[in-house]
């Protein structure tokens, strides 16, 4: 019963986080290949404004079928929003990495790869192991390393003169 809920929520979680990367890797990808370091802050402000606005569609029809999905799945709403929420953050991360991979930065590609993941493992055996949390403290540490790792990415571009504003035309590319 604990790995289905856990399963589910990896599902709902990857789901998201699909949905919400489809295609703007190559976007931003093309982006870095071709424009200026404005247009690549914009380009990036553009994309997140997607992911934001994806989000809260997929929030919103979760909790519009709250019912059926709890019925199908028993995964209680609050989860399944953290599921959506967390998902669209590792969209944000994986945003990044992408960043980094156009300006071919692979050591840090990799340090920020490798520390989420190191994230993830901690933060789960802490909660399931050391705090005995259960399923819930699995899908914590999948969500708490999410959010971190989505959080410092955007500290870090906004810092670095990286995030511009969000541009109709972009979000319409």
């Amino acid at each position: 019963s604990d790995y289905g809920l856990v399963a589910v929520f990896a599902a709902i979680f990857n789901i998201t986080n699909t949905t919400t990367m489809f295609g703007l890797r190559a976007v931003v990808l093309r982006a870095f290949t071709v424009e200026d370091k404005q247009a690549h802050a914009d380009y990036l402000a553009s994309n997140f404004a997607i992911v934001v606005s994806l989000t809260i569609v997929a929030v919103c029809l979760c909790a519009l079928g709250r019912a059926p999905l709890y019925s199908i799945t028993n995964l209680p709403l609050l989860w399944a929003l953290v599921a959506v929420i967390s998902g669209s953050a590792m969209t944000v991360f994986q945003i990044f990495l992408t960043v980094l991979q156009a300006r071919r930065q692979a050591v840090l590609y990799a340090i920020f790869q490798n520390s989420i993941t190191m994230a993830n493992i901690g933060i789960s055996l802490l909660l399931v192991v050391g705090l005995k949390a259960g399923w819930q403290g699995r899908v914590v540490g999948a969500a708490v390393a999410a959010l971190m790792g989505a959080g410092y990415c955007l500290i870090r571009l906004y810092r670095g003169g990286g995030l511009g504003r969000v541009r109709r035309v972009y979000v319409a590319d």
